[in-house]
């Protein structure tokens, strides 16, 4: 939300408050790990995400996003664990999201760069 406000020459921009303090949610945590950074061009590479607090996040849906674009979506499991197997052909770089609710605050992870290493030749 932008406002303008002119008193004299002084202007300024109001922003909402933090959502945070706003509605007294709880923090997320979103770790994302993935077993070899290095996986040879075409494959597959597993990348597991996992969220807490768990409490009542079954069934939630989690993104995976591919250079910020978004790529997949999975449920959690019993755990509040999700696994993607999205195929590289390049350099990528990842990143998993989870949405807020209204007990939990919404979450991003950390960057995660995957390299594509080259197929070996047959001779």
């Amino acid at each position: 939300m932008y406002a303008d406000l002119c008193v004299g020459e002084i202007r300024s921009l109001l922003l909402p408050a933090a959502p945070a303090a706003a509605a007294g949610r709880l923090a997320t945590s979103l770790r994302v790990s993935v077993a070899r950074h290095r996986v040879e061009a075409g494959g597959r590479a597993p990348i597991a995400a996992r969220v807490s607090p768990c409490a009542g996040r079954r069934g939630q849906r989690v993104r995976l996003y591919r250079g910020g674009r978004p790529l997949a979506a999975k449920r959690l499991d019993g755990e509040c664990g999700a696994r993607f197997l999205p195929r590289i052909a390049h350099r990528s770089t990842f990143r998993v999201q989870a949405p807020g609710t209204a007990a939990y605050l919404p979450a991003r992870s950390r960057r995660l760069t995957i390299h594509a290493a080259a197929k070996p030749q047959a001779s």
